[in-house]
């Protein structure tokens, strides 16, 4: 389940990275991290499911600066 839950992340990952809209699945990753891993490694998966919305956070920081005309 681990390997499933990695892809999801990664799956979601890319569809933020093309499209704002697509953060509607990230709250749905704090959910599977619950389901899919056992115990301890959940809260874990939590953390990491914040990497979606970092990326973009990234994305959008690096664009904000640009003095290009």
């Amino acid at each position: 389940m681990v390997g499933y839950f990695v892809g999801l992340l990664a799956f979601t990952s890319v569809l933020v990275l093309r499209g704002e809209a697509f953060q509607l699945f990230v709250p749905m990753c704090y959910v599977l991290a619950f389901v899919a891993l056992p115990g301890w490694p959940a809260y874990a998966g939590v953390v990491a499911a914040n990497i979606p919305w970092l990326m973009v956070l990234g994305r959008t920081r690096a664009g904000c600066c640009s003095t290009s005309p």
